[in-house]
């Protein structure tokens, strides 16, 4: 086995697609194809369940990459270190964004001006089988690892922009009687939602689907860590409330040894955004 070949293999089983891996590390779709068809043939198993145009990984699938990218991650780490000793900053971070996008990009767009040598990978919703150095997310939903605190966000309502309350600067939550509810299961939000006229229609565990819902017409819903500009960009409006609705905390987590060019944007992030401290 050659370390090309692994990554090929965990490059299509985050995608599930040969298609969309080939184009990734640009190369032809055969090349990704032989590639696994050896490493099945070397290994004696099926490492992917192949549907149509689709690709998952099977049982054994999964229990290889989630080893070989394991492997990956501490080669990754070792080069990083090693650069690190030579007083440059370097290496390739993945970010998970779901809170204070605005601000988090700007800083990290400045950051990648200082230090070229480092490539970040952002999203702003979980992708399958992708690990995150860093994730700045409302506290509730940190994927584990150390964390640090960053600020409590106000809470707002979050609307469609052609709702009727879209163009209220402040409301109560009475006003919300009769509205459809859709809410995030999460205990910081449980005392706010026991005071609401009625209970939620649907509730669901992210803000990407939280989104996604009120967008939709599902119905109205209270957030933080939603800025303004994200929630335009979705055909959403932020209204805020005038009840006393307390701060919902949003932190920063990331692995107990992160790479130095995670360190360092960990350290800026903390320093800029807020309070720092597990």
């Amino acid at each position: 086995m050659e370390l090309l070949q692994l990554k090929y293999l965990c490059t299509a089983a985050r995608l599930e697609n040969f298609s969309r891996a080939a184009r990734h590390h640009n190369i032809p779709q055969s090349a990704i194809s032989k590639t696994i068809l050896q490493l099945e043939r070397e290994l004696g198993v099926q490492l992917f369940i192949r549907t149509g145009n689709r690709v998952k990984l099977s049982e054994a699938g999964r229990a290889f990459c989630r080893e070989v990218q394991r492997a990956l991650d501490i080669l990754n780490e070792a080069a990083d270190h090693a650069k690190a000793g030579s007083g440059s900053c370097a290496g390739h971070v993945r970010v998970l964004l779901s809170a204070h996008r605005d601000e988090v990009l700007s800083l990290l767009a400045a950051f990648r001006r200082e230090n070229p040598a480092v490539s970040l990978h952002v999203a702003t919703a979980p992708e399958p089988g992708e690990r995150y150095e860093l994730s700045v997310t409302p506290r509730a939903y940190a994927p584990g690892g150390a964390m640090r605190e960053l600020r409590g966000e106000e809470i707002m309502l979050l609307v469609p922009a052609n709702h009727r309350l879209a163009m209220a600067d402040r409301i109560a939550l009475a006003e919300l009687q009769g509205e459809r509810l859709v809410a995030l299961s999460d205990p910081a939000l449980a005392p706010l939602l026991a005071r609401l006229p009625q209970r939620p229609a649907v509730t669901c565990n992210d803000l990407h689907s939280l989104a996604t819902y009120v967008a939709e017409g599902s119905g109205v819903a209270l957030v933080a860590g939603l800025s303004p500009q994200s929630a335009r960009e979705q055909g959403l409006a932020l209204i805020h409330l005038r009840d006393s609705a307390g701060r919902y905390p949003t932190c920063i987590s990331y692995a107990e040894e992160p790479s130095p060019a995670a360190r360092a944007i960990l350290a800026l992030l903390t320093a800029r955004l807020g309070k720092s401290g597990k």
